[in-house]
């Protein structure tokens, strides 16, 4: 029965590409919304000067190695 429904919901979400299904950023929890929605949300945010002043920048290189070899040598210590 929970493997019939399981099979359901995925086709549901194969055969509508205009529904995300994705985890919150906080809960635990799940948010299904249109995709269109969801995008134009993210172009708002974006869009908001004055927030992405405060929140997003540019970065001249990804600094994932760096963060990694850091975390490393704190947690060698």
């Amino acid at each position: 029965m929970l493997k019939e429904g399981i099979k359901d919901v995925t086709r549901f979400i194969i055969e509508h590409s205009d529904i995300l299904v994705t985890r919150a950023d906080k809960d635990n929890s799940t948010i299904i919304i249109q995709l269109t929605e969801y995008n134009n949300k993210i172009y708002e945010i974006l869009a908001d000067k004055i927030l992405a002043e405060k929140t997003y920048f540019s970065i001249s290189k990804d600094p994932t190695n760096t963060m990694t070899n850091q975390t490393h040598i704190l947690l060698t210590r």
